[in-house]
């Protein structure tokens, strides 16, 4: 629970530093990210017969992808972090499908998405001092 939390005030930082120039696709991707943070912080209830984790998971991606292409559009962060992101759902949403290569490929996307969220905390963190 508390990871999540912090989540959300990541995205919320790296929203806040490219509000904007990261136009209507960095809107929806902080919003979906959000969104998909409380999904992914629920019971495992359903919604439409789908479980809030896979829910949570989809919304997610789109909207990594979506605040990745705002990142690329801001220029405020190195391209390399928007990329890590993309490189991140590209990756890892095959691995909610593909049980075999589960193990696999959510081990890289997380790096993927760690290495991106990582850098941009470091150029946030950068920009405060």
């Amino acid at each position: 629970m508390l990871g999540s939390l912090l989540f959300v005030f990541r995205v919320m930082g790296i929203y806040a530093v490219q509000i904007e120039e990261s136009g209507m696709a960095g809107f929806l991707g902080f919003v979906l990210t959000v969104t998909a943070s409380v999904l992914l912080t629920g019971s495992g209830a359903e919604l439409f017969g789908v479980p809030y984790w896979m829910l949570g998971s989809l919304l997610g991606a789109a909207g990594f992808v979506l605040l990745a292409i705002g990142m690329l559009a801001s220029g405020r962060f190195p391209r390399w972090v928007a990329w890590m992101l993309i490189a991140a759902v590209v990756v890892g949403v095959p691995s909610l499908f593909v049980p075999q290569l589960q193990s696999l490929l959510g081990i890289l996307g997380s790096v993927a998405a760690t290495l991106g969220m990582a850098g941009a905390g470091y150029v946030l963190w950068r920009r405060s001092g």
